[in-house]
């Protein structure tokens, strides 16, 4: 897997507001993304949708969501996908891309 920040700028009328975004890329051949409707609990597929949250390296063991609910960004690098893409090679699933 790749993860890599990103600065972002944004122009409003308001002013200039700097975030910091990222890009996360996980190659076909670790686990297939599938869509929810076609997850029928196939070993190494995975389902990654906007809203979930990652942890760049290592993070801890979680068992629920209430565990995730406490997991402070302050604490790990936790991002919240905001967009994620299939990509292709000559028509057959290669990686996929997250991100903000």
């Amino acid at each position: 897997m790749y993860y890599e920040t990103r600065p972002n700028v944004e122009i409003a009328k308001s002013g200039v507001q700097h975030t910091a975004g990222y890009l996360l890329i996980i190659p076909q051949k670790v686990g297939a993304r599938v869509s929810p409707a076609a997850d029928v609990g196939v070993e190494g597929t995975y389902v990654l949708q906007p809203g979930d949250r990652v942890v760049a390296g290592i993070g801890p063991e979680i068992s629920d969501r209430e565990a995730w609910a406490r997991l402070l960004p302050s604490s790990y690098d936790v991002t919240t996908v905001s967009w994620v893409e299939q990509k292709y090679w000559h028509g057959q699933p290669c990686h996929v891309e997250a991100g903000t």
